[in-house]
């Protein structure tokens, strides 16, 4: 893996393949110097690119063209990034990995529920979308059509040898759950997406991302090595996912334009799960049962049992995909020298993290580069709405796993959607809002060319908030915990796009009170990272601090949650002897990974609150939990009142102490703000106008004046003592 990023700030461009700004065969070279030459006088510091799709990977004259572009810009002192798909998702290389192995394809799970009334004679024939039958059920029901799940009737005997089922329903009603492996495809983000309509790979199966890697990744490596991939900082992967969630209908001024490379067939939507060959194989290794007579209970909610199995469930699939996609590609990398960059689908919504991809932490903790895709540049919608937490997870991710860069897809392409163009304030706005959350790169897929009059002003401007922050560590005292196991206990598949208002009460409010609780913090001046259970069972408790990678944090926060391992508490409780504080909000968890963690749980929970320790539950987030939180220690900045709009980032840079505050409202704002780090002279720098001036604190409040989307650096040279303003 190369660090030679680390000393680069500028934007990186996307730009998919040197072949699509050739006018002709006769000016290759000519067409090439001219757009690398226009990208430099934009400002831009380096390009995210790839050989050309047409004739994908296998055309000579395009890797031509790719090599002589690559060494001009290299000359030119462009930063290189190679992006590894035709288009996206990534994971099917323009779709030669299916070729000649449809076995590896997207694979899913289907479950066909049918209510019936018997004494009947129930047929159903395997479907024409589904390649096997796997199992079936029949689930009598009560007089108010609850089933009765210690009642279940294995009917996999009464399938023929081609899946078609035929039973003899006694009297009574009954579920049957009809359970075949389908490959996915339609109706997916592979059939859903904005380049191609192209079937996916199964991203849990080793041997379809290990030919992946040959094809593209080996390939890159194979026709540049001699001649430049030395000099390439990363590879780029774009929105890999299970597929096996529905997705909407594209915006209207996409639909019918999209090129259908694989025809769609199968029109039914079955709940589909994630699915690989050896999954009941590796569910019974790593859990010791066999997952197959509780399939019922990854559709539907049976009873608590169910609970549990699903938490098992998920958490294998998170495990083969990570060791499959994840893994296996970020250890080619590292072996080959070059960073594992991208970002996944979607990082907005904790239900969707289940459904696309297990649970978001353990994959990119596998990233030498994590990112994120911001699709909008209209920071007040960002923070309003769930954009937000996107870059705050991904930062975090970074953070516990003790990596230095967190990149940003960016553009405004939500507004364009809606004939909107993104203003250079708004850019400006969006980058700060970024750059405050944790984001320290730009991969921009802004249309440069529309804006040449502005984006040489956006370029720098991004040139000079990543020089400030450039190999700082982030600080703050804050972590939250990532309620990953509360989604999966209360997560099941649905058979049309995704919908939250199609989700359980329970699960549509854990991931919406995990929104309402980051946000509220950010806009009460409340910095803070998002932990997950693994990072804090692994971390060091010393002097009421739990250290997790070069984060300290003296405060663990709860989201509303119903699930938590019980080893996750033990290690709180720990915490919180230790002198750290622990807050649950609005809901107390009720059980844990399993029946016998879960007695753990309600004894540990016991244990927290009856001992006189820092642990708190709060009802009441927004009138309580600011008391609280300032009881226990001085935040990094105080303002006379909280300002939703005003958010910001503590970073240490050597003997230096650097705020950076932003201005998230398109109006001007004036703020009093005092800061934990007391010095006489702060330096306050305007990365805009590039200014610089000094001014003398003596520990009062400095007011600040920042104009719509503006962002000021406030730096302070370290001083030893503790912070000491009021609280």
């Amino acid at each position: 893996m190369v660090n030679r990023l680390l000393d680069k700030t500028r934007p990186l461009q996307i730009i998919h393949g040197f072949d699509s700004y050739i006018q002709n065969n006769e000016t290759i070279k000519e067409d090439i110097e001219s757009l690398l030459n226009s990208l430099l006088e934009l400002g831009i510091g380096g390009i995210v690119t790839n050989v050309g799709f047409k004739d994908y990977m296998r055309s000579e004259s395009q890797w031509e063209i790719l090599k002589y572009g690559l060494k001009r810009a290299k000359e030119l002192g462009l930063e290189i990034w190679l992006y590894d798909e035709k288009g996206y998702p990534s994971g099917s290389a323009g779709g030669l990995v299916l070729q000649g192995h449809p076995e590896y394809e997207a694979l899913g799970l289907a479950n066909y529920c049918q209510i019936i009334s018997g004494p009947i004679i129930f047929n159903f024939d395997l479907p024409k979308s589904c390649s096997k039958f796997l199992t079936a059920v029949a689930i009598p029901l009560d007089s108010n059509n609850t089933p009765i799940i210690e009642k279940t009737i294995n009917l996999t005997d009464f399938a023929d040898p081609n899946g078609n089922l035929q039973w003899d329903a006694p009297i009574g009603n009954w579920l049957v759950c009809y359970f075949a492996e389908r490959y996915m495809y339609e109706g997916t983000h592979a059939a859903g997406n904005v380049h191609a309509f192209r079937k996916y790979i199964n991203v849990l199966d080793q041997n379809a991302v290990k030919r992946f890697i040959e094809i593209t990744h080996e390939e890159y490596y194979k026709r540049l090595y001699k001649d430049i991939w030395n000099e390439i900082e990363a590879i780029f992967t774009d929105e890999p996912s299970l597929m096996t969630t529905y997705v909407w209908p594209l915006p209207e001024k996409y639909r019918g334009k999209i090129p259908i490379e694989d025809p769609l067939i199968f029109e039914d939507r079955p709940p589909a799960i994630p699915w690989t060959k050896n999954l009941l194989e590796t569910f019974e290794k790593l859990k010791g049962y066999n997952l197959l007579p509780f399939l019922p209970h990854l559709y539907l909610d049976l009873n608590e049992e169910g609970k549990y199995i699903r938490q098992d469930y998920y958490e294998v699939v998170t495990y083969l995909y990570t060791e499959a996609f994840f893994k296996q590609i970020g250890t080619w990398c590292r072996n080959h020298r070059i960073s594992f960059t991208g970002h996944i689908l979607p990082e907005e919504n904790l239900i969707m993290h289940a459904a696309f991809q297990g649970s978001i932490f353990p994959l990119l903790k596998n990233m030498d580069i994590p990112g994120i895709d911001m699709l909008s540049s209209d920071p007040k919608n960002i923070l309003n709405g769930g954009g937000f937490i996107a870059p705050k997870l991904v930062s975090s991710i970074a953070h516990i796993s003790g990596k230095n860069l967190v990149m940003s897809e960016t553009s405004d392409w939500s507004e364009q959607n809606v004939s909107k163009k993104a203003s250079l304030e708004e850019m400006i706005g969006t980058a700060n809002l970024l750059y405050a959350l944790g984001v320290n790169i730009i991969t921009s897929y802004y249309d440069w060319k529309e804006r040449k009059n502005t984006y040489r002003v956006y370029c720098d401007y991004i040139a000079q908030i990543g020089t400030k922050l450039k190999e700082s560590s982030h600080i703050c005292d804050i972590g939250v915990l990532y309620p990953i196991r509360s989604i999966w206990s209360n997560y099941f598949p649905i058979d049309k796009p995704f919908n939250t208002d199609e989700v359980p009460i329970i699960l549509k409010d854990i991931a919406t009170n995990f929104i309402d609780l980051c946000r509220f913090l950010l806009t009460n001046q409340l910095d803070f990272d998002i932990v997950d259970e693994e990072s804090i069972i692994d971390s060091i408790i010393s002097g009421g601090k739990l250290r997790i990678a070069n984060e300290y944090y003296k405060i663990i926060i709860c989201p509303p949650i119903d699930t938590i391992r019980a080893s996750t508490l033990e290690k709180l409780l720990e915490f919180s002897k230790n002198g750290g504080v622990v807050i649950f909000t609005e809901m107390l968890p009720i059980r844990g990974a399993s029946i016998e963690d879960t007695k753990k749980v309600q004894i540990l929970l016991e244990e927290m609150f009856n001992n006189s320790l820092k642990v708190i539950f709060v009802k009441d987030l927004t009138s309580s939990l600011p008391q609280y939180l300032r009881e226990f220690f001085a935040p990094d900045i105080k303002l006379t009142s909280p300002n939703k709009n005003i958010l910001y980032t503590h970073r240490k840079k050597e003997d230096m102490d650097i705020y950076f505050i932003i201005n998230n409202s398109p109006e001007k704002t004036d703020i009093y703000i005092k800061f934990s780090t007391i010095n006489n002279n702060a330096e306050i720098f305007n990365p805009l106008t590039n200014t610089k001036k000094k001014i003398p604190l003596n520990g009062d409040y400095l007011e600040l004046s920042l104009n719509g989307y503006e962002g000021e650096f406030i730096s302070f040279m370290t001083k030893t003592e503790e912070k000491t303003y009021e609280k």
